[in-house]
């Protein structure tokens, strides 16, 4: 008998010093995995992470019974708690905002000049004073006084245009501009002749003079328009102004 007790004793030891190892070896192991998760929360910023507890963690708790809330809360084991899981917070730069602003310039409006044409017979055109007239033939030997028209004289020689016209009727702006010093060399005339053809003219020169002064009147070395109107207060002297072609 003393046989049989001394082996079940051996044996008993025997399973005593493995459940011992046992017993060390899961404790090292837990402290071991402890350490680590210490050691991972240290080196996260606090201030950015959100600690989450695992599902099983929860179970602990129990929301009180239909019965009311005195009734008995049921306790239960508490699970293995697993080690805390740190979750590090992304923080994210807000998009910058960016304004695309498209600088439009202003339209130019730029003024169009559109060439003015000329067509007719026996006209003449003076913009710059606004005179637009149809010509009439004023013959050399003609007696009577002109009416308010524009007349050709038929007295002047060749390449010269000679056209006369009242100072208060159809050459009234040539007078005023005369008068009030607005009268420009570079002034243009067209005129039309019998067949058709437009001629510009530019003034270059301009005179009074007196009645009985026909130094005008004759021949021009090249084609020339003679403007002629009566000027003074009783009309008792001659504008004449001189335009020589341009084309």
């Amino acid at each position: 008998m003393s046989q049989t007790t001394n082996r079940a004793s051996a044996r008993l030891r025997g399973g005593w010093a493995v459940l011992a190892t046992v017993l060390m070896l899961a404790t090292a192991g837990a402290t071991s995995a402890t350490g680590t998760g210490v050691n991972a929360l240290r080196t996260t910023d606090v201030s950015d992470v959100v600690r989450e507890t695992a599902p099983a963690a929860l179970e602990n708790r129990r929301a009180p019974s239909e019965a009311g809330n005195d009734a008995p809360v049921e306790a239960r084991p508490a699970p293995r708690t697993l080690p805390a899981i740190a979750v590090a917070r992304t923080l994210l730069p807000r998009p910058a905002v960016v304004i695309h602003t498209r600088l439009t310039a202003a339209p130019i409006h730029r003024a169009v000049v559109v060439a003015q044409t000329y067509s007719g017979r026996n006209h003449m055109w003076m913009p710059s004073l606004g005179i637009n007239r149809t010509v009439y033939t004023y013959p050399c030997s003609r007696a009577t006084p002109p009416d308010n028209l524009v007349y050709r004289w038929g007295c002047a020689g060749t390449n010269n245009v000679y056209l006369l016209g009242h100072a208060w009727g159809v050459f009234q702006p040539l007078h005023d501009a005369y008068v009030q010093g607005r009268l420009r060399v570079g002034m243009e005339v067209i005129y039309a002749d019998g067949t058709g053809r437009i001629r510009h003219y530019r003034i270059t020169t301009w005179r009074v003079v007196l009645p009985t002064d026909g130094s005008w009147i004759g021949s021009m070395p090249s084609p020339t328009v003679i403007l002629q109107t009566c000027i003074g207060a009783t009309s008792a002297y001659r504008l004449n102004v001189k335009l020589v072609a341009i084309d």
